[in-house]
């Protein structure tokens, strides 16, 4: 999560949109580090957060807004 926020300047995850992760994603592709490892590790980990605050009402995203 420090890279995610490192690389967004910012640590609010209700802000986060698709595109932000789409372009961090693509920037961990594009150093040294494996597709694999990127899938596995990176994202797994962004998704398992905001899943986990997504179900325990402690995070409400803007719908659809959010994900634009």
């Amino acid at each position: 999560m420090a890279e995610l926020e490192a690389a967004l300047g910012r640590d609010d995850l209700a802000s986060v949109s698709r595109r932000d992760l789409i372009d961090w994603k693509e920037k961990l592709l594009g150093s040294s580090r494996s597709a694999n490892t990127v899938r596995t590790l990176y994202l797994s980990a962004v998704k398992a957060i905001m899943n986990y605050g997504v179900a325990g009402v402690a995070w409400k995203p803007t719908w659809p807004q959010a994900w634009s």
